[in-house]
């Protein structure tokens, strides 16, 4: 017996020594850290890149240089197979630290008349839909038959999967579009 009355620690079973309970999802398929000279000047200190099925990344941000969105999709080369986005943080003045999440992305008709680059549709728990094409947010009653007709593609195919979700379509050829649907 300890001097506090209850047993004496040092007469106790070991007990293995372990992470218990349930482990949390993993949030990065792979990660990594690159010096962006190239964004050394710039206040940017979050970015988000994504990088289409055959390899290519889509048009970033106007403030992330071509140079640097090359250097890192080196960074992540044979780490994450694309399509996938990537989220960076800068840690110091030119070093950044990258996540990268793989995209299950699903070729899509879409209407041929369509002008935008990218096309998504948001859908949050309280039901409210928002809808942007090439980042800018779009209004419900001034948007062309095709544009109309590709949000309506994305939200049959978010509603069959989740009832909160981020539904986008990407241009990745002339007449090719993926699409990704995320949970909310």
């Amino acid at each position: 017996m300890s001097d506090l009355g209850g047993p004496d620690p040092d007469s106790l079973p070991w007990l293995a020594a372990g992470v218990r309970g349930l482990a949390r999802d993993r949030e990065w398929d792979a990660v990594a850290t690159v010096d962006l000279v190239e964004l050394r000047e710039s206040r940017l200190g979050e970015l988000e890149l994504r990088v289409r099925a055959d390899g290519t990344p889509a048009p970033a941000a106007a403030d992330v240089p071509p140079a640097a969105v090359d250097r890192i999709v080196a960074a992540l080369g044979g780490l994450v197979e694309p399509p996938y986005v990537v989220r960076g943080v800068r840690q110091s003045e030119i070093a950044w630290s990258l996540g990268a999440t793989a995209l299950t992305a699903e070729p899509v008709d879409m209407p041929a008349g369509l002008s935008a680059d990218w096309i998504e549709v948001v859908v949050a728990p309280d039901g409210d839909i928002t809808a942007y094409a090439d980042g800018e947010p779009l209004e419900a009653g001034s948007m062309d038959s095709d544009l109309t007709a590709a949000l309506e593609i994305l939200e049959r195919l978010g509603s069959e999967r989740f009832k909160c979700y981020v539904a986008r379509a990407e241009r990745v050829g002339a007449d090719r579009w993926e699409v990704t649907v995320d949970p909310l």
